[in-house]
């Protein structure tokens, strides 16, 4: 039987955990939740009246807590122990995680699709617009009884039918039709290799050129460890690890990529960045870290394509290679400048903005192209 708490015991509890706190800080990033931890606030006489302070104290100590990961699996835990099948955003099937997406804000979607529409008018290059479904649309029958969603699939409708001079690329189909595959992770938001070969292959059959054969191409399964960026908000470890694969067809010809980031250019040879399968963020090991722009010469021959977009592109890049002898990959959520000074899009053979139905819905980059 537990023993009650004595006063002398709750006083030693509030010494003990602030202290262990600040002796085993986290470092500055927290890798299980990719991103920083938020910093010490400086109390001044206006921060302390206007109650700023105390807001981001909380947060900054939040984030230094002792045992801050074990506390939110146990809270997690206890949850779904109660029944409770959302937790910090996510559906837990038992199988897999799904990310929650529901009532987004038209208007939003409204502009982005203005801003794709003014992109295309001001250029001869044909461009093509690929909204792709999340996991929790195409495995929606899977999800809780009674589960508040939004349909991916009426959204990407109500987009597609409002573009103007830019040429949609249903993918949906097709990866509902492919379901019962390894299409999405089932610890992460994005897709795996797999799912992104298959929407490159409908982009090929709009964009009038003939997709590389997924039999002409070697897998390897380069990690079996991935815990993605759902796992990291539910931290349910019942849930079995995702695996990443690598594409790679015979006899690849060599392959640059310069990566600029304002005054910054690093140089690669491969699309595939292996350090990263080191660490939490595995799935950074497609293309490397974000950056403004990325500048590929493929090594093979073909025409030149610019491809605006956000993560769900990453794994997309390695296929589309063999089909275009350049490739310059813009993802505006890390510019600020006028796309011109970067890019000119009538210098290229296609256009094609590629972005999921979530980061679609409230992307800020989109609308800096207009």
């Amino acid at each position: 039987m537990l023993k009650k708490l004595t006063p002398a015991a709750f006083v030693a509890l509030l010494f003990i955990i602030p202290t262990l706190s600040f002796v085993f800080m986290p470092d500055e990033f927290l890798e299980n939740e990719n991103r920083y931890r938020g910093q010490l606030p400086k109390l001044t006489l206006s921060s302390y009246k206007d109650e700023t302070f105390m807001t981001r104290f909380t947060k900054w100590y939040g984030d230094i807590l002792f045992g801050r990961t074990e506390l939110i699996r146990f809270k997690n835990s206890v949850e779904r122990f109660s029944g409770k099948t959302e937790t910090g955003g996510v559906f837990d099937t038992g199988e897999r995680l799904a990310q929650i997406w529901r009532d987004p804000d038209m208007r939003f979607a409204d502009k982005n699709i203005d801003a794709v529409n003014t992109f295309a008018a001001q250029t001869s290059t044909p461009v093509y617009v690929i909204l792709a479904p999340t996991s929790q649309e195409i495995y929606k029958d899977e999800l809780p009884k009674h589960a508040e969603v939004t349909s991916q699939l009426d959204y990407i409708d109500y987009c597609y039918d409002k573009l103007s001079g830019a040429t949609a690329v249903g993918v949906a189909d097709t990866l509902l039709a492919s379901k019962q595959d390894y299409i999405y992770y089932r610890t992460d938001h994005h897709w795996t290799s797999l799912g992104a070969y298959l929407a490159y292959r409908d982009f090929a059959q709009q964009a009038g050129f003939v997709p590389t054969p997924i039999e002409q191409l070697n897998a390897e399964t380069a990690a079996r460890d991935f815990r993605g960026t759902l796992y990291s908000k539910n931290l349910d470890t019942s849930i079995e690890p995702d695996e990443i694969d690598f594409y790679f067809a015979d006899n690849e010809p060599p392959l640059s990529l310069a990566a600029k980031d304002g005054d910054t250019n690093a140089t690669a040879d491969s699309l595939y960045f292996r350090e990263f399968l080191s660490e939490k963020d595995k799935y950074a090991a497609f293309l490397g870290q974000n950056a403004p722009l990325l500048e590929i010469d493929t090594g093979y021959t073909g025409g030149k394509l610019l491809l605006i977009k956000d993560s769900y592109a990453n794994a997309f890049v390695p296929f589309v290679t063999r089909n275009f002898s350049h490739i310059t990959v813009a993802d505006p959520r890390y510019f600020n400048l006028d796309y011109r000074l970067l890019f000119n899009p009538d210098d290229y053979d296609a256009v094609l903005f590629l972005y999921n139905v979530v980061s679609f819905s409230d992307d800020t980059g989109i609308i800096k192209l207009k």
